[in-house]
């Protein structure tokens, strides 16, 4: 579940452009999150004997039966008793050396249990913020939120933050590096 994993982490730096700007001061307060909705890509990619074999999943779905509140304070954001539930399909395909030779379909459908949090962020102008670190424990595993930026809006009484989440990391699985990118959109969505 690391990809799950990775988006919580994500669910921390979000943002959408609508209507108005926010500040510092309009965004302090209790919220209760309402949804958060991701779609985009994650590929692994990796070069053995065979030769180069790369996996793209496609991710688009918006959570469900969204429980839990989200409080801005001026210096840390925190998350209290934060659950959700997802239900989509992932599809996957998987090329070898530039030719398709797989497909495939996966149902996802998924609780996460409630978990609480806090990082720090300070405001960027009126309608950016910027996460600082910190971590986040959801469904037993505890993260570090790596320092990123988001973008704020005010829709009546409803706090969009979205972000696109364009990242490469290579690991070492197995003696074989493995690159690992993500291209996400991410929109969270809080209300009071």
């Amino acid at each position: 579940m690391a990809f799950t994993t990775m988006m919580m982490s994500v669910f921390f730096m979000s943002c959408k452009k609508e209507s108005s700007q926010p500040s510092n001061g309009d965004i302090i307060g209790t919220w209760n999150f309402a949804s958060m909705e991701a779609d985009g890509t994650v590929s692994q990619e990796y070069t053995d004997g065979f030769g180069t074999t790369k996996t793209i999943n496609t991710y688009d779905f918006v959570t469900e039966d969204n429980k839990g509140t989200v409080t801005f304070d001026g210096s840390t954001i925190t998350s209290s008793n934060l659950s959700y539930s997802v239900d989509y399909v992932v599809s996957a395909k998987t090329y070898q050396d530039g030719v398709l030779i797989g497909s495939a379909t996966l149902p996802v459908n998924t609780s996460y249990p409630a978990s609480s949090s806090t990082a720090t962020y300070k405001m960027v102008g009126t309608d950016s913020i910027y996460f600082e670190g910190g971590s986040m424990f959801m469904g037993g595993v505890t993260t570090e939120i790596i320092p990123s930026g988001a973008k704020l809006a005010f829709e009546g009484n409803t706090l969009y933050m979205t972000q696109f989440v364009n990242q490469t990391k290579i690991q070492n699985i197995f003696g074989l590096p493995v690159t690992t990118a993500t291209n996400l959109k991410v929109i969270v969505k809080l209300q009071k």
